[in-house]
């Protein structure tokens, strides 16, 4: 399985060309933090997904939806500090969770401070999916990228930056858990595939739109991104009524469906991103 994501996130960034920052399995969700420069998050994500699915089922002899029908959860990262905190919290996620006490130990696949800023050959996992006749190629590279926030550090210091975050942040979880608490590799892969966790998510529960980390301006920088997003709705509603009166419509800068999959023109983005796109 671990293979298998590294794989398909492999396929996923060469065709798409978003870069990968930082990625952990847990048993029954991901972790991904990305740098979507192409804008094409939602074809990365679609491959992805597909190709873990159409594996995982061929493997186990299942036809079912894989993954849940929310749809992904996703969060802007305004500021170099939330880029940080996001990629320190991906690695400690199965931490967090007590399920090992150091992120080294967890038996998915994870990018470790260690791996952060490199790229690796990744051959074709032996799986019933992939048969003789399969066309997909037998190795890829995958790379996990420096953010270009903090290209200027290099792939040394943003490794050791990130793995200070990590051991502290095992630390703390360890403090608060117990060393003895954890439950294990052996007990996680013990557990029945069709189990599922004893404390539910509470329904209707929400993710961040934006976070920008500790620093001083936070919460103006997030209090803009909110305002630039409920621009976006504003736009969006209007074009899509002109689309309906008249059958062409211009969207707002950001909009997939109706540009990629509709035809529809997609306004140029504005001042304030025009840097970032």
């Amino acid at each position: 399985m671990a293979e298998l994501f590294a794989y398909a996130l492999a396929i996923a960034q060469q065709k798409t060309g978003v870069r990968l920052i930082a990625f952990e399995a847990m048993s029954n969700h991901i972790h991904v933090v990305v740098e979507d420069i192409p804008g094409r998050l939602p074809d990365f994500m679609n491959e992805l997904n597909e190709l873990v699915a159409r594996a995982v089922n061929s493997e186990i002899g299942r036809r079912d939806s894989l993954w849940e029908g929310a749809g992904a959860k996703w969060t802007a990262l305004l500021t170099p500090e939330a880029i940080e905190e996001s990629v320190a919290y991906t690695i400690l996620n199965c931490v967090e969770a007590g399920l090992v006490p150091v992120a080294r130990a967890w038996g998915g696949f994870v990018t470790l401070p260690g791996t952060l800023g490199t790229e690796r050959i990744v051959r074709r996992p032996e799986l019933k999916f992939f048969t003789d006749r399969t066309v997909m190629p037998e190795e890829v590279t995958l790379r996990i990228d420096v953010p270009t926030t903090h290209a200027g550090l290099g792939a040394h210091a943003w490794r050791q930056r990130i793995g200070r975050r990590v051991k502290n942040g095992e630390a703390e979880h360890q403090a608060r858990i117990g060393k003895g608490n954890f439950a294990g590799m052996a007990k996680v892969l013990a557990r029945p595939r069709r189990s599922r966790p004893t404390t539910d998510e509470p329904l209707r529960s929400s993710t961040p739109l934006a976070k920008a980390g500790a620093v001083p301006n936070a919460r103006s920088l997030i209090s803009g991104y909110r305002e630039l997003y409920r621009a976006f709705l504003k736009s969006y509603r209007s074009a899509y009524e002109i689309l309906r009166d008249a059958g062409k419509a211009i969207f707002p800068w950001g909009t997939w469906r109706w540009h990629r999959q509709g035809g529809q023109g997609c306004a140029d983005p504005p001042r304030t991103l025009q840097a970032v796109a």
